[in-house]
């Protein structure tokens, strides 16, 4: 059966201790028509040589090397170069099992549809992982009626058709160069605004994606705090089902606040000027936070932050844990 071309973009910075588990798992994927875009962004240790390496052993590979500019500049270079008729992306410290691309390409050719998204597993450590393979039924959604708080913002787990690269007024959708943390949030706003009542989502009920999950310090945290009001904003403006869309993004917000305000705390940094500014764009959407889908524990957990986190640093000093 003749399988259209894939694209697969891989931002790739100071992760030279994961790249080659990564690299390898895209070379191993069931679906052979690829392109494997591998964008060296700037990389301090030994990616950009690794990429060089991996392009010499696999002619499916293309490389770029930049300057340092960031996730968003990073997936940025590789749109602009990609030939393929779909699109995914991969984190470079993370893995996928060799049906990933196959399972989402062919349920979006069986269902005549243009997105889709898979679930995922999450990585503390060096647990193992066996392929999702279990014949579930697949899931389709109006795109007028998505939820991002059921679904996902993460880019990585999504496979699109190139035409929702490009917006209602004809122009290329980017990433944010200046966002940092939920940059996938506006991106998706405006691709998914391309869709019609019409077309569907196509969610694949299997664990395709091992995604690595660890604790990191904060950093640019203006830029963060930045980010997310700007978010704010371009959800409101650029939702094609404005209360249904943005309402279900609220939650993750409440999420993301939950988890900032509590890394400051932890990290006694919570009389900074960036932790002030946090709460005051907590407080700003409070009621919305309160009365979206969150669960009880991040709305309590997010007013005990916001109201009492002298009491919550001491409570975490004394129990040492989130």
């Amino acid at each position: 059966m003749f399988e259209e071309k894939v694209s697969v973009i891989v931002p790739i910075y100071n992760v030279e201790q994961y790249l080659e588990k990564c690299v390898e798992s895209l070379i191993n994927q069931h679906h052979k028509n690829l392109e494997i875009i591998l964008v060296d962004d700037g990389s301090p240790d030994n990616c950009g040589k690794m990429c060089d390496e991996f392009a010499k052993k696999d002619d499916r590979i293309k490389v770029i090397h930049k300057e340092n500019g960031g996730l968003s500049s990073a997936r940025n270079a590789a749109l602009d170069v990609l030939t393929g008729e779909y699109i995914v992306s991969v984190d470079p410290d993370d893995f996928v099992f060799p049906s990933y691309i196959s399972m989402m390409y062919n349920a979006l050719k069986e269902h005549d549809a243009k997105i889709c998204y898979c679930d995922h597993y999450e990585r503390y450590g060096d647990e193992e992982f066996s392929e999702d393979l279990e014949n579930r039924e697949i899931e389709t959604i109006n795109p007028y009626k998505y939820d991002f708080w059921k679904g996902h913002t993460q880019y990585w787990c999504y496979m699109y058709h190139k035409s929702l690269m490009i917006d209602k007024a004809g122009e290329m959708i980017y990433f944010k160069h200046n966002h940092i943390r939920m940059e996938d949030v506006p991106y998706w706003v405006r691709a998914m605004s391309t869709l019609t009542e019409e077309d569907k989502i196509l969610h694949i009920p299997n664990k395709l994606y091992v995604y690595k999950c660890e604790s990191k310090p904060l950093m640019n945290t203006e830029k963060i705090l930045a980010t997310y009001e700007d978010n704010w904003d371009v959800v409101k403006k650029g939702s094609f089902d404005k209360k249904n869309l943005f309402n279900s993004l609220v939650p993750v917000y409440a999420v993301n606040y939950c988890s900032f305000l509590a890394t400051f705390i932890i990290q006694g940094k919570r009389k900074t000027k960036e932790f002030k500014r946090a709460k005051q764009i907590v407080r700003k959407h409070y009621l919305r936070l309160m009365f979206s889908k969150a669960s009880l524990k991040i709305k309590l957990k997010l007013t005990g932050l916001l109201l009492f986190p002298r009491l919550y640093e001491k409570w975490y000093n004394k129990k040492g844990k989130v």
